[in-house]
């Protein structure tokens, strides 16, 4: 309770992207338009990651997560429902991670961490034939 007293005193005004009465986190300002900010970061991340090979695991993550969270921004109107169902955080949060995955991957593809330290692939992809 004297929490919130001190809040409401001291931030009145405040008002994140999700309605709530909290400031976003230190630093981050509240986005007028957090979904469709969240779904251009999520194109470009996935039109980004093209240029990993398809067997590299980080590839295989990156594309899998940021599916997820892009269906779920298309699917939830209301930014504190989204904030919920992503559940890492306020929306400003999510936009931060989705800029630091943008950068993180032109680095991931310089630096090739699923090759071995001679240029060749440190897990050769084997295919395997299904039997009935």
């Amino acid at each position: 309770m004297y929490f919130t007293r001190i809040v409401s005193r001291c931030a009145p005004n405040w008002v994140s992207s999700s309605g709530s009465r909290f400031p976003p986190p230190t630093g981050l300002l509240p986005d007028t338009d957090a979904r469709g900010t969240l779904m251009e970061l999520y194109k470009a991340t996935l039109e980004t990651v093209k240029s990993i090979p398809l067997y590299s695991k980080y590839r295989v993550n990156v594309e899998r997560t940021t599916r997820h969270r892009m269906k779920l921004v298309e699917d939830t109107e209301n930014i504190a429902d989204l904030e919920l169902k992503i559940g890492v955080g306020m929306i400003e949060e999510v936009i931060l991670q989705a800029k630091d995955e943008l950068q993180l991957i032109p680095f991931m593809i310089e630096k090739q961490p699923w090759n071995n330290p001679d240029g060749t692939q440190a897990h050769p992809i084997s295919k395997i034939d299904l039997i009935d």
